[in-house]
């Protein structure tokens, strides 16, 4: 692995540093993934709350941000699908409005793992399952970023 750090000073005293990192192989990279905390995802639901919703609150309705403990059991078979957190999404947008969707959302948001963000548009419901290496991130993936 090859690491190169620089830094680029402009005339008005902004200083930007870039790492460019190279790789023989795609193995190499990988990324250290902190266990996701109800403070992070607290913070993850703000972000929506305060910029998106607060901009244009006519545009958003109802929007879950959610992730699953891996000790809790889900209420619906994963199929063919890998990631817990994408076959949530799958059954939420099919069940969310049922007794059963709304039973697992009870669930999630009594144990502290649910936070609802809400505009006016009534129509608009959306879930935003997060795994700790972001929404929906799935397997086997040709690209990786860190932004």
């Amino acid at each position: 692995m090859n690491s190169i750090l620089k830094e680029y000073r402009y005339p008005n005293g902004e200083l930007q540093k870039v790492q460019a990192v190279r790789l023989d192989s795609w193995e190499q990279l990988d990324f250290v993934r902190p266990p996701i905390t109800r403070e992070a995802l607290e913070h993850i639901a703000s972000i929506y709350r305060d910029f998106f919703m607060a901009v244009a609150p006519a545009v958003f309705g109802m929007m879950y941000v959610f992730h699953i403990p891996e000790d809790m059991e889900l209420p619906f078979e994963m199929g063919e699908m890998g990631d817990r957190h994408a076959a949530a999404k799958r059954f939420l947008k099919k069940k969310g409005r049922t007794r059963e969707g709304k039973a697992f959302l009870d669930r999630l948001e009594k144990a502290g793992w649910l936070y609802v963000v809400k505009g006016k548009n009534p129509f608009y419901r959306m879930y935003m399952p997060y795994d700790g290496c972001g929404f929906l991130s799935g397997t086997g993936a040709r690209v990786k970023v860190n932004a």
